[in-house]
Parts: structure tokens; sequence; C-alpha cells
């Protein structure tokens, strides 16, 4: 059996579905989301995350969501020489340090969302990683804005590994070693989309680690995606 290492930041969420109704609390964070997928997969699989979580406010509008976040979480440390099959890094901002990646054997997988919020909340213009750190991160993903984020220098270097780039109703854009191609999602009539991210890269993720095809591990992910959008109420 597979096992994939989550390292990852839970939330409490304060979330506004609309104007005039009254907020709603929970625990939210992407660590929630790949604990919700995972535990319904044939799958060994552990969250690593720290001890405080964070403080988020979302508004939930159809179609989409926005959040702020308010509190950071703690910092997520690790032991040094772990192993897994696949390590999955996906914050909520730079609560975990990158250059940790470098101490992990396994394929090591990196949702910059966290990093482009922590760069935009220190005013900063760009999300800018050192080389060695870059070149051992196997496989990236992020959406079309927070692409704009990443230096150009970073970014070439995330296109000779696999980066995965989504762009919500248009065509996910995959570099793969170089090579670019694109896949098609099909059109959901989404309440919102919050948690599609973290779903979508927690099912490519198990799909690469199973099949080691990228194409194909796009498209689980997106009909899996899909699917958890349309069961949304």
């Amino acid at each position: 059996m597979k096992t994939i290492h989550i390292i990852s930041s839970f939330a409490v969420d304060t979330i506004a579905a609309s104007p005039g109704r009254r907020a709603q609390t929970r625990v939210g964070g992407p660590a929630l989301w790949y604990q919700r997928y995972f535990r319904t997969q044939p799958v060994r699989f552990v969250i690593s995350h720290g001890r405080q979580p964070g403080v988020a406010q979302i508004a939930l509008r159809k179609g989409y969501e926005r959040g702020v976040l308010v509190k950071k979480p703690s910092v997520i440390s690790l032991q040094r020489k772990q192993h897994a099959d696949a390590f999955v890094v996906s914050t909520l901002a730079d609560e975990f340090d990158l250059a940790s990646l470098m101490t992990l054997e396994g394929l090591r997988c990196v949702d910059v969302q966290g990093y482009v919020r922590a760069a935009k909340g220190r005013g900063l213009k760009r999300v800018h990683i050192s080389d060695n750190i870059a070149h051992c991160i196997d496989i990236v993903k992020m959406t079309a804005h927070e692409k704009k984020w990443i230096s150009p220098r970073t970014l070439q270097i995330f296109k000779q590994q696999i980066l995965v780039v989504t762009q919500s109703a248009n065509p996910t854009i995959v570099f793969e070693h170089g090579r670019r191609f694109a896949v098609q999602p099909r059109h959901v009539a989404a309440v919102n989309t919050l948690g599609a991210g973290d779903t979508f890269f927690a099912v490519f993720v198990r799909a690469y680690v199973r099949k080691r095809d990228v194409r194909k591990a796009v498209e689980i992910a997106m009909r899996t995606t899909e699917k958890f959008l349309k069961e949304k109420r």
C-alpha cells in the first residue's frame, strides 16, 4: 500500500454565504480537504501540521469563494530523513520551510497557494524560490493567477519538472519535463469552489503515484473534482 505524507494546515474558517446572513464558523484549511479525500482511499496517509490552526474569513458567492487569512497557523516542522511514496505540501501561508523538502525521500509535490499568499501579505511582487529547492520539487500545482506571482526563473525550472496550472473552467495547462499540453474540463455549475483546488491536487497526486501517467492523473483529478463540485449544497 502506498504512503502519502501531507504537510498542511487546518484553519478555523468564518464563512459568510451571502450578505445579511449569519456567518458560520467551522474547521477548514487545506489539510481538511486532503484528510477527507484520503480517508476514502486505500492508501496510508499522515498529516503533519502545526500546533495551532490558522484563522480565515471566507466569503462564498455563486461559483467561487474569496478568503482572507486573518491569523497564520503555527510553523510546521518535520524530523529529518522521512520516507514516503509522496510528500504533498499545501499550506495557508509560508508556515513550512520549503528547504526542508531536501531532507525528504519520496516524490515531492507542492501547491504554491500559501507561498503566493504570504508574498502578497509582505508586499512582495514575486515569489522567489532558490534554484536548488526548485529543482528538488517534482510536481508543482498552481492557478493561472498564482502563476503570475512566480518569478520567471523559478517558473522555468518548474516547467522542466511537472507543472500543473489550473484555470477554473478553462483548460488546465500541464508541463511535463518541458512538454506542454492542455486538458479541457467539463462545465460545472458550482455553488462555490471551496476545497476544489485541494481536492484536485490530492486526487492528482494519488493517481500519479499509482500510474505514473501525468495526463491520466489530470483527467482523473478533473473528473473527481467535477463530481465534488456537483455534490455541493
